[in-house]
């Protein structure tokens, strides 16, 4: 009996400091933290365009852009909105093509300039298109 008593004590204490380890190294630090911006903009009633392939993050060297939403403010008005991410050194007036594919591989080309994004460096991007099949992208590159 008092050999079941002492495992149980050991298994015990064993599970208590793996639990104690594993919440020190989840722990989150401070330095770690980024300063994350979200898209806000009143978009409830209107027609959206928000594929999966236009929120996952797609890069071209150091500058990613990821959370794109489409959506069509008024007639002969689409709202391109997404978040620039600056992975590497600073820049400076440097002009972004973004291709929209949509309807078997066809594409819509806005280009979008870059006035300053420091390294590490998080802004909104907003463009405006007057094409309706903006509406219909599925996926999009950066060139």
């Amino acid at each position: 009996m008092k050999i079941n008593k002492t495992i149980l004590i050991l298994v015990l204490s064993i599970l208590l400091i793996t639990i104690g380890i594993l919440l020190i190294i989840n722990v989150p630090k401070e330095k770690e933290k980024v300063k994350e911006i979200t898209i806000t903009k009143n978009i409830i009633g209107k027609e959206i365009n928000n594929n999966r392939g236009l929120n996952s993050e797609h890069c071209m060297d150091n500058i990613c852009i990821s959370q794109m939403i489409i959506y069509k403010e008024k007639e002969g008005n689409i709202q391109v909105l997404g978040i620039l991410n600056n992975k590497g050194k600073n820049i400076n007036n440097k002009i972004i093509n973004i291709n929209f594919i949509y309807n078997d591989e066809k594409t819509i080309n806005l280009k979008y300039k870059i006035k300053e994004l420091k390294k590490q460096e998080q802004i909104k991007l907003q463009l405006k298109s007057n094409n309706e099949e903006l509406l219909q992208v599925v996926d999009y590159d950066i060139k």
